[in-house]
């Protein structure tokens, strides 16, 4: 829960590279499951 308590500081741009980081790290391991399962 610290990434919460940073968020609330007031770090919009922290926030926005976190979700992209979440993003990209989600697609990449879709992609790798279907490889992995095919």
């Amino acid at each position: 829960m610290t990434e919460n308590r940073q968020g609330r500081r007031g770090r919009p741009a922290n926030e926005a590279l976190g979700q992209t980081i979440i993003d990209a790290a989600s697609e990449l391991f879709v992609e790798l499951g279907f490889q992995a399962t095919t």
